[in-house]
């Protein structure tokens, strides 16, 4: 039963990139729609960090073990800080007008770092972008095959209990790259931050190590 879940749950996130990625080949407008500020990838982007926050927060409180502690209460920083990024930390929210460094600096002209410009560098392309690549192919083709290939990185693995992606999220998250990458949009940077947002959430509830879980009752 959580075997079929587990894969029908990777059902969600293909759809929505899919539909994403033919609208914008053959209904550009409602494409625009779909991706624009504040609409419905970018809402629903928000919600899943939001999840998995909660996720990560509970089992940094429930998981026995103190590193595994810090291992999620890390992961919950994380998706805090891109939950923040999202909405501006509440810029719009709020409706509080961004600083001056903000408004020479930002692209948008809003209170975060992803549209950041300095020096004639832009932070989203250089460090959401390629920085963030490597470690997603890293952490989707190198980090599974390691671990299932030598012993003492299962230990390590297992010791911090860091959630490992089994094969279909790997299926899942390359089908949604290639989509996004052939979808004819510069907007279309939105539907991998949905995507990979939700195939994100689903390793955190059923990674390929859920068994190494070690959860307090109490």
């Amino acid at each position: 039963m959580t075997k079929k879940l587990n894969l029908s749950l990777c059902a969600i996130p293909l759809a929505i990139v899919f539909y994403g990625f033919w609208l914008s080949n053959f209904r550009a407008q409602n494409f625009y729609n779909y991706v624009r500020e504040d609409g419905f990838t970018e809402t629903l982007t928000v919600l899943v960090f939001l999840m998995s926050a909660f996720l990560c927060l509970k089992l940094s409180f429930s998981i026995r073990n103190r590193s595994s502690k810090l291992t999620y209460f890390f992961l919950f920083l994380i998706f805090v800080f891109g939950l923040g990024e999202e909405i501006s930390w509440g810029q719009r929210i709020f409706n509080i007008q961004s600083s001056e460094f903000f408004i020479e600096n930002n692209a948008q002209k809003e209170t975060n770092l992803h549209n950041l410009k300095i020096s004639g560098v832009k932070i989203n392309k250089l460090v959401f972008g390629k920085i963030l690549g490597v470690f997603l192919a890293l952490y989707f083709l190198l980090f599974p095959w390691l671990y299932k290939k030598y012993k003492k990185i299962q230990n390590w693995v297992s010791h911090f209990q860091i959630p490992v992606p089994d094969l279909h999220h790997i299926i899942t998250f390359t089908l949604c790259f290639i989509m996004v990458e052939f979808t004819a949009s510069s907007r279309r940077g939105e539907l991998m931050e949905v995507g990979g947002a939700l195939v994100f959430l689903i390793i955190l509830l059923y990674p390929l190590n859920k068994d190494d879980r070690d959860l307090s009752l109490g």
